[in-house]
């Protein structure tokens, strides 16, 4: 059933779990990555960023996910906050938080819905 507060939920629920298998199998499009993670990180050697984070996947990886996936659904706004006690960033769209990398801490490995416990923003 669409959810009535966002008509593309699906689109981006589908979108999400598409970044999550790109990023587990490290072939997502790393022009787009290198781009997406500039804007946010501008003081951060991508490149070697980039090939660090293949391995250290899904852990350290929620910035990089997030602006990626922010630049395939072409809107939303990365947003640093926590999961629990850590220090986490994600993509908010509306008011939905699309999360692809809280496994890193026990969560799930994809996340689309409302802010809640254990996610928090400033």
């Amino acid at each position: 059933m669409p959810d009535p507060l966002h008509p593309c939920l699906a689109e981006i629920r589908a979108k999400a779990h598409q970044t999550r298998r790109a990023f587990e199998s490290g072939c997502f499009d790393v022009s787009v990555a290198r781009r997406a993670y500039t804007e946010y990180a501008p003081d951060i050697d991508v490149d070697l960023f980039l090939s660090h984070s293949r391995r250290l996947f899904p852990a350290l990886n929620c910035g990089l996910c997030s602006t990626y996936l922010r630049a395939v659904l072409h809107c939303g706004t990365v947003r640093r906050g926590r999961y629990n006690a850590d220090l986490h960033t994600v993509l908010i769209v509306g008011s939905t938080v699309i999360d692809v990398t809280a496994d890193q801490f026990g969560g799930p490995p994809v996340y689309v819905g409302p802010l809640r416990q254990p996610w928090t923003l400033p």
